[in-house]
């Protein structure tokens, strides 16, 4: 921020020029005393220097402001201009205008305006014109960027996923905390007040927003939730209809968790406007005659047939193949291979105490740091 920065050394240097000059006149009072010629001698050449300091300030900051005011003549021209050059134009000019908002909170300041003001009178009420011009473009463009996402959101007829929710509820309070402090400044008092109070109102819509949609929606797709002599409950109906990025449901064994997943699956097919291609849903189970029941229930309720429903395992051997990896039949575990070992643990771990001593071992030591003699052991153990 370096307005920021020659503002206050122009500050400084013109405390520094006073200093000096009012001991140049003591010298000069204290040379006709004939006792002022040891006394600051060299004050001529710290007055020049300092005054070509702030010369040197001056002159950036005026080319700044200068650069300031060419910005805001250029976004004006391609405003009037539609043509996709123009359009590219503009966007980059906003760009350079969206990164001025720290520069333009400080030259709202009364230190920034003391500070201005030493550039003479005509000079500093252009540079407070230029700053106050270019604060209205900033907070207008700011605002229509608020104001055009809350519109797409209205119109969407989608879900607000919780990353676009959180992002436009940013763009609102950093809006609003602008506002706030160009207000405090009495800056735009005709135009401040009044857009804070518009994005304090969008925040309660942004936040209502999923809760009113999923309420029309549970309405909207009720055929979808009683098939087959089956009726989902209001929690089930939440649980089909919420389309975030990533969905999380939590539920214990008799739940229903099946039949959601599955008129998840039609809704995703048949929701409109975002309608979901069924080749591209997969589904997971645990079981074999899991995937076979979901198969039957979206064939026979919704006449869907094409959606991939694979078991954990069979989805894991397709990646592993995919990879490259030849698995014969001993790489894979089937039920009964895994119920005989589950079988054959409990068996020994109750009457064999050497195994169960020699398993307690390797389990407690896991999560141990990977040391070479560690790591032996418990491959042995193990085996």
């Amino acid at each position: 921020m370096k307005i920021k920065q020659d503002i206050e050394d122009l500050l400084e240097i013109t405390q520094t020029l006073k200093r000096e000059t009012r001991l140049r006149v003591l010298r000069n009072i204290l040379k006709i005393l004939l006792i002022g010629f040891f006394v600051g001698r060299d004050i001529d050449r710290k007055i020049s220097e300092t005054r070509s300091r702030r010369n040197l300030i001056a002159e950036r900051i005026r080319g700044y402001f200068d650069e300031i005011e060419g910005l805001l003549k250029r976004l004006g021209e391609t405003k009037r201009i539609d043509a996709f050059t123009a359009r590219v134009n503009e966007r980059e000019s906003l760009t350079t205008l969206l990164a001025l908002g720290r520069d333009l909170r400080f030259m709202v300041t009364e230190k920034a305006k003391e500070g201005l003001a030493l550039a003479g009178k005509e000079d500093s009420e252009r540079y407070n014109e230029i700053a106050l011009n270019c604060a209205r473009e900033y907070l207008e463009q700011r605002k229509h960027s608020v104001d055009k996402r809350i519109e797409e959101i209205r119109n969407s007829g989608t879900y607000l996923i919780y990353p676009e929710k959180e992002h436009v509820n940013e763009m609102a309070r950093l809006l609003i905390d602008d506002l706030e402090h160009f207000i405090s400044n009495d800056t735009l008092p005709e135009f401040c007040p009044q857009t804070r109070a518009e994005m304090e109102e969008y925040l309660p819509i942004v936040l209502n927003y999923n809760s009113e949609f999923v309420k029309q929606r549970k309405k909207e797709y009720d055929y979808l939730f009683n098939k087959d002599r089956l009726s989902l409950d209001e929690e089930q109906k939440e649980a089909v209809v919420t389309d975030d990025k990533y969905n999380l449901v939590i539920a214990g064994a008799g739940a229903g968790k099946t039949e959601v997943l599955i008129t998840r699956i039609a809704y995703l097919i048949k929701r409109k406007p975002d309608s979901v291609q069924s080749r591209r849903i997969l589904a997971i189970a645990y079981q074999n005659k899991d995937v076979r029941q979901i198969e039957r229930r979206l064939h026979e309720r919704y006449d869907i047939d094409d959606v991939e429903i694979k078991t954990f395992h069979k989805l894991g051997k397709e990646l592993l193949q995919m990879t490259g990896r030849k698995l014969d039949r001993n790489s894979i575990v089937d039920e009964n291979k895994k119920h005989e070992v589950v079988r054959t643990f409990y068996k020994n771990r109750l009457t064999e105490p050497d195994f169960y001593r020699l398993f307690l071992q390797y389990v407690r030591t896991i999560h141990d740091d990977e040391k070479e003699d560690n790591s032996n052991n418990k491959t042995e153990n193990l085996e």
